[in-house]
């Protein structure tokens, strides 16, 4: 497998490994996480609603994040075509910001009020395209239960779910 025919996915996993090694060489780690008390509420920082999805903040969730971005990302890109990628990322990108910012204003009175970093909407999303339009290859059972090829990719991205419920926290 390569990144013949997947320009975008090349890109996305380019940018995303260069701006967290940049972000942690430069020590700027703490522009890229998303709270709305002080950042967004008080100072008014609306960049950060954007930058957040740029880079992740530890390397575990980068080196993940890595891995489900070329296990899937590149035949979800296969599938669409690089233009119908290209703008169901930026679709996606652009409702999970709206999504996230919402979710931070309606749930800040319960004690949400800090997102980490990291384009995991964007990873999540383009997980669902693959659950949806690329086909399993092979079947097989375990313990009688029926599994396809895909459980291996399920459970890696499960892995970086166990990452995101932390990622989320509640004061």
């Amino acid at each position: 497998m390569s990144f013949e025919n997947a320009p975008v996915s090349k890109g996305l996993m380019m940018s995303c490994a260069l701006t967290s090694i940049i972000a942690g060489v430069f020590d700027v780690k703490h522009y890229l996480h998303l709270q709305f008390v002080p950042h967004i509420s008080r100072h008014h920082q609306y960049w950060r609603l954007v930058a957040h999805h740029f880079a992740f903040s530890n390397s575990s969730d980068l080196l993940l994040a890595e891995l489900l971005l070329y296990n899937v990302g590149v035949q979800v890109e296969r599938q669409f075509g690089t233009v119908k990628f290209a703008s169901f990322a930026i679709a996606s990108a652009l409702v999970s910001t709206i999504l996230e910012f919402m979710a931070l204003l309606l749930f800040y009175r319960i004690g949400l009020n800090h997102i980490s970093p990291g384009p995991l909407s964007l990873i999540f999303a383009i997980l669902y395209q693959y659950f949806r339009v690329v086909p399993s290859i092979y079947q097989f059972r375990i313990f009688s239960v029926p599994v396809s090829n895909k459980i291996f990719t399920y459970i890696l991205a499960s892995q970086v779910s166990s990452f995101l419920t932390t990622a989320i926290t509640f004061d």
